[in-house]
C-alpha cells in the first residue's frame, strides 16, 4: 500500500536540514556523508545502502523476533518490500519518502543529542525513540503513522505471521471468473495501443457507479459512449485476497491517498466498476430528509423525494438490494456482538441492506470479491452498457478535457503500463458531450487541471471520516469470516436535521483482512504483536459520522494532487462521543478490553475508563480515520454563485461538460454512497437523453 506522502514541504525540509546540518557540523559528522551516496547494494531498486540500513533498523524495531510469536521483520525482509514499492511511485513521493528517511536517521542527534543515528542504536532505543516520534510535532508524526502503517501492511500480509495470529489465509468458494460478461468492447490500453484520436458522441470518465450507470443508460438510448477507466478488470481469482497486492491495484494511488496532513486516509476505487468493487456492500439509499433539506437550503427545486422514487426504485434494482435476517449464517459474530451491546443498553439498530448474491462468506470484501458475489456495476451497468454498444478503455488516464465551450471538446489522455504505475503513450477522444464520474475528488481534479468551471469546484468537500473502535473478547470471534458489515446502530443518527439533512454518527460492525487491520492498530514493537496475536478474538465497529462540506480539491501544476481537511472542535466532540458510545457497547457485549487506536491509544476496560476519552484531541496524524464516502467538489446549485454545476449536472461555464458521481452533492447523501451514486447517475441520464433526443 502506498501513501500520499506530503510529509516534509520544502520550506519546511530546508529548515530541519539547515539545523541538522549546524548541529552535524559541531559533532565532527557531514552532512553529505550521512546522506549515503553510494550506489545501492545488489537487488535494490531505489533506496541507498544507507537507506536501506535505517529502513531494516526500523523495521526490526516495530516488530522484533520473539514475543507473542516467533516471526520477525528479518524474517520477512520489509524494507526491500519498501524498496520494490518505493521504485514504482511518482517523483514527488520518492523525494518525500527519501526527506523522511534522512529525517529518521539523524534524528537521534538533532531532537535528542545522541551521538548516533538511528541504526546505530539498540532496538529497545529505536523503538523508544519512534514511539516519541508518534506523540510528537506533526512532521515527525506523519513520518511516523506514513512508515508504521506501511510496514504493519506487508507484514502482516505475509503468510510465515498468519498461522500465529489464527488467520488462515485466503479461501475459495463457488463461482467466479477472470473477465464476466464484458466481451471485447472493454479493452486494455496497456497491451493494445489505439489510434491517436478516438471519436464518440459521449465520453465519460470513470466507469464506478455514476460512470457505468450513465453509460448503459445512454448507451441503451442509442449513443456512442467511450468510457476511461484508470484501472484494470480485476475480477474471480485475480482477487487475492492478499492486502498488498489487492490495495496496489484496486485502490487509488495504491491503497495511499490521504488529506496532505496525513490525517485521513482515503479510499477510493481504480477498477473496472469503481469503489462497488472494494466496498462493503452496504445500500443506503438518499433519506427524504436529505433530499428536502436540499431543496431547502441548496436551492435544488427538482430535488424532492418524490422525483427522485423511481430512480432510487432502479438503484435497488441494479444492485438486487435485499436485507439478511438474523438467521443467516453469514451475518457473523461482530455482528452479532454488536447487536448484544446495543440491546442490553436499549439502542435502536438495523441489519442494512446489502448487494451480495451467492456470498461465500469470505469476508474479504474490501479487497474485492473472489466470488463474484457483489452485484455491483461491474456485474450489472458494466456489460449492460456493453451489450448496448458502449466501449471501455482500460488503463487510460483523463488528464485534461480542451474546448469545454465548443460543440466538440476533446479529452487528453495518458495510457498506463500494466499495473497502472507509469505513463507510456498518449492518446486523444474527441466528444460532443463529457460526463465525469471519476468520484468526488478525481472529477474536481480534472476540471482543476483542464483550467474549467468557477470559484466553486474543488471546494465543500465532505470526506465523512470514520473512527474504527475495536474490541477484545475472550470467545473466539473471527470477524474476518462472513459478512463484514450487516449491523447498524442507529440510535444517535438523525436523518432529517433541520440544519444538515442527516446528521450525529452511526456505529457499524466491521472486519478487515490482517494488514489493513495492523496499519489501523497503534501498537509497536512487542505490544503490537500482542495485539495482532488476538486477532481472531476481535471485534470492530466503526463511527460514521458526516460533515460540513469544508474540504479543497488542489491539483499543483506538478500534476500533484492535495486534499486539504481539517475536523473542527464540533467534529471532534462528536467523535468522542461516539467512541465513547461504541466503547460502552462492546463492555455491554461482553468485551474484555476496547481499545480506541488513537495514538497514544486508550484502553478502556470497565465504564470508569469512560473518562479517558475526553483527552482524545485527534490532532492531525494521531488517529486512523478513514474516509470511503467523499462527496462535493462540484456542487449542484441553481446559480454559479452557489455551486459549480447546474441542478442537471452541467458545469457552469461549459457546453455539455457535465457531473454524474457524488463530486454533486452538496451534502452528505448517506451513511453508504453507492445506492445514491447510482441513483442520482440514472436521473441525470435521464435528464440529458431527454436534452440531447434522438
Amino acid at each position: 500500500m502506498g501513501e500520499d506522502f506530503s510529509i516534509l514541504s520544502r520550506r519546511r525540509f530546508l529548515r530541519l536540514s539547515l539545523w541538522a546540518g549546524g548541529f552535524l557540523f559541531m559533532g565532527g559528522a557531514g552532512l553529505l556523508a550521512l546522506r549515503g551516496w553510494a550506489p545501492p547494494m545488489r537487488g535494490l531498486r531505489a533506496l541507498t545502502d544507507r537507506e536501506y540500513r535505517t529502513l531494516a533498523a526500523l523495521a526490526r524495531a516495530l516488530f522484533p523476533e520473539g514475543g507473542a510469536f516467533p516471526v520477525g521483520a528479518s524474517d520477512v525482509d520489509l524494507a526491500r518490500a519498501f524498496d520494490a514499492f518505493l521504485a514504482d511511485e511518482p517523483e514527488w513521493n520518492r523525494t518525500d519518502l527519501r526527506r523522511a528517511l534522512f529525517l529518521l536517521e539523524i534524528g537521534p542527534m538533532v531532537f535528542e543529542g545522541r551521538p548516533r543515528t538511528f541504526d546505530r542504536l539498540s532496538p529497545e532505543e529505536r523503538l523508544a525513540h519512534f514511539e516519541r516520534w508518534s506523540v510528537a510535532g506533526l512532521t515527525r508524526r506523519q513520518v511516523a503513522t506514513a512508515f508504521r502503517r506501511f510496514l504493519s501492511l506487508v507484514f502482516y500480509d505475509t503468510p510465515a505471521v498468519w498461522p500465529h495470529i489464527g488467520y488462515d489465509g485466503p479461501l475459495s468458494g463457488p463461482g467466479g471468473t477472470e473477465s464476466g460478461a464484458t466481451g471485447g468492447a472493454v479493452v486494455d490500453l496497456s497491451a493494445t495501443r489505439p489510434p491517436a484520436r478516438l471519436d464518440a458522441e459521449i465520453c465519460v470518465v470513470g466507469s464506478g457507479c455514476g460512470g457505468a450507470t450513465a453509460a448503459w443508460d445512454l448507451a441503451r438510448a442509442g449513443h456512442d459512449v467511450i468510457v476511461l477507466e484508470e484501472g484494470g478488470d480485476l475480477t474471480g481469482p485475480a482477487l487475492t485476497q492478499r492486502d498488498a497486492g489487492m490495495y496496489d491495484q484496486l485502490y487509488m494511488d495504491r491503497g495511499g491517498r490521504t488529506t496532505a496532513d496525513l490525517s485521513v486516509s482515503v479510499l477510493q476505487g481504480r477498477v473496472l466498476g469503481g469503489g462497488g468493487v472494494v466496498n462493503a456492500c452496504d445500500v443506503v439509499p438518499i433519506p427524504e430528509g436529505v433530499l428536502r433539506h436540499w431543496q431547502r437550503s441548496f436551492g435544488l427545486a427538482g430535488w424532492s423525494p418524490e422525483a427522485l422514487e423511481p430512480f432510487q426504485a432502479r438503484a435497488l434494482a441494479d444492485l438486487s438490494a435485499s436485507r439478511p435476517g438474523w438467521d443467516d449464517p453469514l451475518v457473523n459474530a461482530n455482528n452479532r456482538l454488536v447487536r448484544r451491546g446495543a440491546d442490553a443498553l436499549g439502542w435502536r439498530g438495523e441489519l442494512m441492506r446489502h448487494n451480495r448474491a451467492g456470498c461465500a462468506g469470505i469476508g474479504a470484501c474490501l479487497v474485492g470479491c473472489p466470488v463474484d458475489a457483489k452485484r455491483n456495476p461491474r456485474f450489472v451497468a458494466v456489460p449492460g452498457a456493453v451489450r448496448a454498444g458502449a466501449r471501455f478503455l482500460l488503463r487510460a488516464r483523463a488528464v485534461r478535457i480542451e474546448g469545454a465551450g465548443r460543440e466538440l471538446k476533446t479529452v487528453h489522455v495518458r495510457l498506463l503500463d500494466g499495473k497502472g504505475y507509469r505513463e507510456v503513450g498518449e492518446t486523444s477522444v474527441r466528444a460532443r458531450v463529457i460526463i465525469l464520474a471519476a468520484n468526488a475528488v478525481g472529477s474536481a481534479q480534472l476540471l482543476l487541471r483542464s483550467g474549467i468551471g468557477n470559484e466553486h469546484v474543488g471546494r465543500h468537500l465532505s470526506l465523512q471520516p470514520q473512527l474504527p473502535v475495536t474490541a477484545f473478547f475472550d470467545e473466539e470471534v473471527r470477524f474476518f469470516r462472513g459478512i463484514p458489515q450487516a449491523f447498524a446502530v442507529t440510535e444517535f443518527e438523525r436523518l432529517d436535521d433541520e440544519r444538515h439533512g442527516w446528521w450525529g454518527y452511526r456505529i457499524e460492525a466491521i472486519a478487515g483482512t490482517p494488514g489493513i487491520v495492523a496499519s489501523l492498530l497503534p501498537g509497536l514493537g512487542s505490544r503490537g504483536k500482542t495485539w495482532m496475536s488476538r486477532y481472531g478474538h476481535v471485534g470492530a465497529v466503526l463511527c460514521l459520522a458526516p460533515d460540513e462540506p469544508r474540504g479543497r480539491v488542489e491539483a499543483e501544476r506538478s500534476g500533484r494532487l492535495r486534499i486539504h481537511y481539517a475536523l473542527d472542535e464540533e467534529q471532534r466532540g462528536r467523535y468522542r462521543d461516539a467512541a465513547r458510545n461504541a466503547a460502552r457497547m462492546f463492555l455491554a457485549a461482553g468485551a474484555r478490553e476496547v481499545l480506541v487506536p488513537v495514538v497514544p491509544p486508550i484502553s478502556i476496560r470497565s465504564e470508569a475508563d469512560l473518562a479517558r476519552l475526553d483527552a482524545m484531541d485527534l490532532r492531525p496524524a494521531s488517529a486512523p480515520l478513514l474516509s470511503a464516502h467523499q462527496q462535493g467538489g462540484v456542487r449542484f446549485a441553481p446559480s454559479p454563485r452557489d455551486g459549480a454545476a447546474d441542478p442537471d449536472g452541467q458545469v457552469y461555464g461549459t457546453r455539455d461538460v457535465y457531473v454524474f458521481d457524488s463530486s454533486g452533492f452538496p451534502s452528505s447523501a448517506s451513511s453508504h454512497t453507492m445506492a445514491p451514486i447510482i441513483a442520482v447517475a440514472h436521473r441525470l441520464a435521464a435528464r440529458l437523453e431527454a436534452r440531447l433526443g434522438r
